[in-house]
Parts: C-alpha cells; sequence; structure tokens
C-alpha cells in the first residue's frame, strides 16, 4: 500500500483515544503530588510514563493529513474517472462534441468522518461521467474507493439524444447503502423508456444524524452543462 492510501485509511479510521486522555490525567495525578514526596521517584517515573504513553496516542491522532489534502486526493481520483470511462465505453477522445460531466455523491455511508471544519467527508463516492457522442450520451457509472483506490461496481450505458426526456435533480425518499432517507436529492436521467440513470447527491437527514455538514456537490452546474448539449443536439435534428 503506497503512502497516500496508508494516510487516507488513517484519517478515516482513527477516532479521538480517550483512552489516551485518561492515561495522560492518571500519569498527572501520580507523577504530580509524587514529587513534594522524598520516597516518591518511582511515582514520579510511572507518573511520567503513563503521560507519555498518552501523550503519544494523542499525537497520533493529531498527526494525520488535513481535511483540505483529503479534499485534493478525492478531487484527484474523481478527475482519473475521465480516461477510465472512455476506455470503458469504447470510444476515443477525438470522438466527442463536448466537454465531459462528472457527477458523484456517497455510494454509502460505511466509511465516513466528521472534520476539524465539521463536514462530513465519504471514503466510498458513487461517480457518473457523462461523454457526448456524436449521436448519443456515453454514460458510465461506477463506486469509487478512495481509501484503497479501488473502482468498483461499474457499467455503461448509451442513450441516443431523441429518447432523452429528462436530466434533473429530485428530492424523494430512498435507500442509500444501509441507510434509508426520507429527504435524498437524486441526479436523474430519464428517457422515453423509464429512468434510465441515477445517483444520490446529498441528504440534511446525514448531517443532522452524525453531527456534521453534508456540503452540495456542484452537479446542478454539470447538470446544465447536460441539458445545454442535449437542447442543441435535440435542435440539430429538428
Amino acid at each position: 500500500m503506497d503512502d497516500k492510501r496508508a494516510s487516507i485509511q488513517k484519517y478515516f479510521n482513527s477516532k479521538f483515544p480517550k483512552w489516551a486522555a485518561w492515561f495522560v490525567g492518571i500519569g498527572a495525578l501520580i507523577g504530580i503530588p509524587a514529587m513534594s514526596s522524598p520516597d516518591g521517584g518511582g511515582a514520579v517515573v510511572f507518573g511520567l510514563i503513563m503521560a507519555a504513553i498518552g501523550g503519544l496516542g494523542i499525537y497520533s491522532y493529531t498527526n494525520t493529513v488535513s481535511d483540505h489534502q483529503i479534499d485534493e486526493w478525492t478531487k484527484e481520483d474523481l478527475s482519473s474517472l475521465d480516461k477510465r470511462a472512455l476506455k470503458k465505453v469504447g470510444v476515443d477522445e477525438s470522438e466527442l462534441v463536448g466537454e465531459q460531466a462528472i457527477i458523484f455523491g456517497p455510494a454509502d455511508f460505511s466509511v465516513m468522518k466528521v472534520g476539524k471544519d465539521k463536514r462530513i467527508r465519504f471514503g466510498r463516492l458513487r461517480g457518473m461521467v457523462v461523454n457526448f457522442g456524436q449521436h448519443q450520451l456515453l454514460v458510465y457509472t461506477c463506486t469509487m474507493d478512495i481509501t484503497t483506490g479501488n473502482t468498483l461496481h461499474e457499467s455503461t450505458d448509451e442513450y441516443f439524444y431523441r429518447d432523452v426526456v429528462s436530466v434533473s435533480t429530485k428530492t424523494r425518499d430512498g435507500q442509500v447503502g444501509n441507510m434509508r432517507l426520507a429527504e435524498g436529492e437524486y441526479f436523474t436521467l430519464t428517457t422515453s423508456g423509464g429512468t434510465a440513470a441515477e445517483i444520490f447527491l446529498h441528504s440534511p437527514e446525514i448531517g443532522k444524524q452524525f453531527g456534521g455538514d453534508m456540503p452540495a456537490t456542484d452537479a446542478e452546474r454539470q447538470i446544465q452543462s447536460i441539458r445545454k448539449m442535449l437542447r442543441e443536439k435535440k435542435m440539430a435534428t429538428v
């Protein structure tokens, strides 16, 4: 495992070591009073050892990568999906007629952490890459596990522009991982044959339950670019 993945795993797995705080407190309670006693040398040493062990535990917790670094690594992993998407749908970049759109949200809540800035971050993300071919949308979806760098549950679909009837965000109840949400916001791509693709984006319930803020993604900007391309393509065929 490389240093990046090890650091990401440490970030998501680390929890404040309460035992370490207890060690520091007990060490102080034992060692400080013993300093004033002529026979307290052994107690002082023992107290110092206890406090030192606790201090190392707290240092290990605080010596993790920053929230900002996790954000940068997450962006880096998501940006790598563009080339993977092209490979999976079997087209060359020169065959595309517009800038691709990448939409993502949490895949589940099994790996997550509330950062020091109170923002909730997720270790497993569900992503959708939409590329624009000459006559159709080329859609690639996957689950990106940023703790391992693995890409899971991949799928590809092609939808002719004339068959796409709606690209929107909708709020409804639904299931994400093992959690039921009454108010979840979803990106939904609908064809004349029914709902074709969907990505969970956001829910205020998550922030309330886990004591942090779940920031919205820039999905709306990406959706607008898809709508713009669809309008252009549909008008060209009129």
